[in-house]
């Protein structure tokens, strides 16, 4: 009986204290210690699941970048095809595609890139900064978007007046040119604001512009050549229209394909020679430009914003100041950590007198504005006004020269003074930004400031003197115009205005911002090692 009851297991008692009961708990978990336990919080059970993905899911993480393409180039042509469908929206219709295209980059950046655009994808692709069997993927998604936004345009709106091809009287050439130009500054400025490792992260901060400086590229480019071919600058939206017959135009939708393809091409090799360091496997510290480089960065900016301007005077565009100043700022966020991003002699100038460079390099940056001022508003010229009569540089009726001299100067200061105090950082010693960051942080906004600065003066200024404010274009449509017996006269009255414009700018930054005074050392830049800090 003592044996039995001494082999039989013990029933714990009612009256075992709290203590001794869970000691045996953890004794009991102890011993099954083996077992493996899963997760339990929901906060841990997906982060178990995300580091260790199922088939389904890797399929799915591997699928969404493509879905991101495909639902952002679907959007996008929805609205486009909206814009052209809908009269009351035509003569907004591209600031209404860069305004989504700017909220869509935002929304998919970090999934895809945010490409919504074959001939964005292809220059991707040719700048070796993503592989190319996900670039063919990319570009079939966006085909595939495009052709169901066609479809879609289609069924809502009968008939559906969508037109893939030349407007009016133009020819096949003038859209060949307008299309591969604004293709490649829109791809240009994509690879410069989104690829670029140096304008990835600005200071201490990363970059937050480059959706916005997309945005405005389509706004430039549809506000001003929107009447000559009517700006499509993307492969999706000319296949999906045209195959699906929203109107028949022809071979077109094919033709204006290869502009595309074309103006992403000629992006890719402008942005090797504007970034040469993206070539390199590994960016020094301290990279700054050389000066060759930023000359060509000025040249290329120079040139795509008076072609810009002499496009949309030549086509009578009401918009004309909006896609004045929506040139500029795009670019100024894409070349301003090479160049400076000046694009106007009078800007040159006065970083000169706050002598943030020596003054070789600024009479060098001035005579490249003037070259790419004078060819970008020949070839709008050649393009828009088979007569070659020009651009004419002139006070409008009934106003006087001293009018709009007086408008000149008051405006250009207005602008000059916002590149001073929108783009004035502590600790920033280079040349207007170009070359070595040496800041505390960037003013994101300086470059959207500085394209109203320029759209709100030459809506202000355009019924007067025509809302000229830079130079360099003023000299491209004198020189335009004095080959057609017309007058250079004015180019020097504007210029002397426009420059005084810039002193008063000056005068007025020093007396409200009185720490600039403070005398700045140049000679860093000499004494820096290694070829790629000499400015020459």
């Amino acid at each position: 009986m003592s044996g039995a009851s001494a082999s039989a297991p013990q029933r714990a008692s009612p009256f075992l204290s709290a203590s001794v009961l869970r000691e045996t708990q953890v004794a009991s978990v102890s011993s099954h210690s083996a077992i493996p336990l899963g997760p339990t919080h929901p906060v841990d059970i997906l982060r178990h699941y995300v580091d260790n993905p199922t088939p389904c899911q890797r399929f799915w993480y591997t699928a969404a970048p493509f879905i991101a393409e495909f639902f952002g180039t679907f959007m996008l042509a929805v609205t486009y095809g909206c814009t052209q469908c809908v009269q009351a929206l035509m003569p907004r219709s591209a600031s209404v595609v860069g305004l989504v295209y700017f909220v869509l980059h935002v929304s998919l950046s970090g999934v895809s890139g945010g490409h919504l655009n074959p001939a964005v994808s292809i220059a991707v692709g040719a700048s070796r900064r993503k592989e190319w069997p996900l670039v063919a993927g990319f570009v079939v998604m966006q085909l595939l978007a495009g052709v169901m936004a066609g479809s879609v345009c289609s069924i809502v709106f009968r008939p559906a007046n969508i037109t893939i091809g030349p407007r009016g009287t133009f020819g096949w050439w003038q859209p060949m040119v307008i299309e591969s130009m604004y293709t490649m500054m829109l791809c240009f400025v994509f690879l410069n604001v989104h690829v670029s490792q140096l304008t990835k992260n600005w200071g201490r901060l990363p970059n937050q512009f480059d959706g916005l400086a997309v945005g405005l590229v389509v706004i430039a480019a549809g506000l001003s050549a929107v009447n000559v071919s009517g700006a499509v600058i993307n492969p999706a939206l000319s296949v999906g229209f045209e195959l699906m017959g929203v109107e028949d135009g022809g071979l077109w939708g094919g033709i204006y394909c290869i502009y595309h393809v074309a103006g992403a091409l000629i992006a890719c090799l402008l942005f090797r020679i504007c970034r040469p360091e993206e070539s390199l496997d590994e960016i020094p510290e301290g990279w700054v430009p050389r000066l060759p480089t930023k000359l060509a960065a000025e040249f290329v900016g120079t040139l795509l914003v008076s072609f810009t301007v002499g496009v949309s005077i030549l086509t009578e565009s009401s918009a004309c100041p909006w896609s004045y100043g929506a040139a500029v700022a795009s670019l100024s966020y894409a070349l301003a950590d090479v160049s400076g991003a000046h694009f106007n002699p009078v800007v040159t100038v006065v970083m000169m007198f706050r002598s943030l460079a020596p003054p070789l390099h600024g009479v060098c940056y001035v005579i490249l504005q003037a070259l790419g001022g004078i060819l970008g508003t020949i070839v709008a010229v050649g393009i828009c006004d088979p007569s070659g009569a020009g651009i004419e540089v002139a006070p409008l009726e009934p106003y006087t020269l001293g009018a709009a001299i007086m408008l000149e100067l008051c405006f250009t200061a207005v602008v000059v003074f916002v590149v001073l105090g929108a783009g004035q950082i502590p600790e920033n010693d280079s040349f207007a930004h170009g070359g070595k960051l040496r800041c505390k942080a960037w003013n994101f906004y300086y470059g959207l400031a500085i394209g109203l600065a320029i759209t709100g003066g030459s809506i202000a200024s355009r019924n007067v003197s025509g809302g000229w404010m830079n130079p360099a274009i003023v000299l491209g449509a004198s020189v335009g115009n004095s080959l057609n017996a017309g007058t250079f006269s004015n180019f020097w009255n504007y210029s002397v205005a426009e420059f005084g414009g810039g002193m008063l700018a000056i005068l007025t930054f020093f007396l409200t911002h009185p720490r600039e005074m403070l005398p700045r050392d140049t000679s860093q830049y000499a004494q820096a090692k290694g070829p790629e800090f000499h400015h020459s």
